[in-house]
């Protein structure tokens, strides 16, 4: 998860290195790409990478019986952003995929 100092929040999950995917976040914001929610949100409203602040709100390791890690990554997200609300305008993600819970 990220906070802006604007107070809004993104939600999201990654089979990376967390330290990696958040890499990826900054440099996507220093790189001016505004392709992604984040970044056009830092640029747009003057953030710079330095003011966000990161940090892991749920680990899921490997599944033991070979069971779809991504899956269980992909519902944990979905669940987070609806527990701290943070779909966009009050937050940054921009949806989320309820068909992960038909299955």
């Amino acid at each position: 998860m990220l906070e802006g100092p604007c107070g809004k929040i993104y939600v999201g999950e990654t089979t990376e290195k967390v330290r990696d995917r958040f890499s990826q976040h900054r440099s996507t914001i220093n790189t001016r790409n505004k392709n992604l929610p984040v970044s056009r949100h830092c640029i747009e409203v003057g953030h710079s990478a330095e003011n966000l602040r990161f940090w892991v709100i749920q680990y899921i390791p490997p599944l033991k019986r070979g069971g779809d890690r991504v899956l269980a990554l992909k519902k944990a997200e979905v669940q987070w952003i609806h527990r701290l609300d943070s779909l966009a305008p009050k937050g940054l993600n921009k949806d989320f995929d309820l068909h992960l819970f038909l299955y």
